[in-house]
């Protein structure tokens, strides 16, 4: 199952962009934010991350993931 962490490095990183962003916006280092979406591919089975340019953006199954924890959140 998800960590609590794990999730909240996902939705910042939706809401941020980037990684440097969100690991700003919970005090933790890009580094950190990598791990934490390493392990959420570990336990999805599939990517997180894809490359888009030269930058990187959520997959379709992330951003699904996340706007999910978005509207639970509402409910």
């Amino acid at each position: 199952m998800f960590s609590d962490d794990q999730l909240e490095v996902l939705r910042a990183f939706r809401r941020a962009g980037t990684l440097a962003r969100a690991a700003d916006e919970l005090k933790i280092t890009p580094l950190a934010v990598c791990r934490r979406l390493s392990e959420l591919e570990v336990i999805l089975g599939c990517p997180v991350l894809q490359p888009y340019g030269r930058h990187i953006r959520l997959t379709r199954a992330a951003n699904r993931l996340a706007r999910e924890l978005a509207q639970a959140e509402i409910v």
